[in-house]
């Protein structure tokens, strides 16, 4: 699945489905490449770099399947580095303002809309293409811009989030969120639900799409019908459960 199938498959209202891997490993890329529609390979809390993005994206691209990168930070080079490389989209971690969301756009952006720097680099095949100018200006569009909400402060400031036209997707992370909402893990509490509620309902208002973190499939249902159309796993908690089923087989 390439950036504008995604991306299309979310307007018309369909579930997209992929992973958070911290993994670098080619020939694991390859093979749950096969199963989502998205990766999200995960700079922040595993061992993804940018020297790793070409041969992972070229992965996803051969299953077609959409590989972003959430980034460790959101450094103009780090981000740029990422997208040279091969990602299709960034998903930037705690984001928590418009000025914050607007910030992550003109990391991403060539100018004159934004300030990434020009390198004759894999996403511009390398300087040999016919229409240089050409790609500039699809960069700028179909790059996705994913922006995590995960604090207390960022469902505050959720209005000026939306409000930042460029943002593709507002991604929710659940165990960040709790934490700071003061309910730690307790996805079930009030306050956390009345938290997620809010923010599919303004993002659906806003014509955005809402992604999420799962760890059930059970957690899907209720989502679903709020209007969530994008889920991911962790693929360590994916095969830790597959694992903790094969050998509980053999205690019976």
């Amino acid at each position: 699945m390439i950036r504008g199938d995604l991306m299309r498959r979310l307007g018309n209202g369909e579930v997209v489905v992929g992973a958070f891997s911290p993994y670098r490993e080619v020939p694991l890329a390859e093979q749950i490449a096969r199963a989502f529609d998205f990766i999200v390979w995960d700079g922040e809390h595993g061992l993804i770099e940018p020297a790793d993005t070409p041969a992972l994206s070229l992965a996803c691209h051969r299953a077609e399947c959409t590989p972003i990168v959430r980034v460790p930070s959101p450094d103009d080079r780090v981000i740029g580095r990422f997208l040279d490389l091969g990602a299709d989209g960034i998903m930037a971690p705690m984001i928590e303002t418009g000025d914050q969301a607007t910030d992550l756009l003109a990391a991403m952006q060539y100018p004159p809309q934004g300030r990434r720097g020009v390198a004759m680099t894999r996403n511009l095949e390398f300087g040999m293409a016919d229409n240089i100018p050409g790609l500039l200006q699809n960069s700028n569009k179909d790059a996705i811009a994913i922006a995590q909400i995960e604090t207390r402060r960022a469902v505050e400031n959720i209005d000026a989030i939306l409000g930042v036209a460029e943002v593709d997707i507002v991604f929710i992370g659940p165990a960040d969120l709790s934490l700071s909402l003061g309910c730690p893990l307790q996805f079930q509490h009030p306050d956390f639900i009345a938290a997620v509620v809010g923010i599919v309902g303004k993002a659906r208002a806003a014509q955005k799409h809402v992604g999420i973190l799962v760890d059930s499939p059970n957690q899907i249902p209720a989502l679903k019908s709020l209007g969530v159309r994008m889920f991911a796993c962790y693929l360590d908690s994916l095969l830790m459960s597959a694992v903790t089923e094969f050998t509980a087989a053999f205690e019976k």
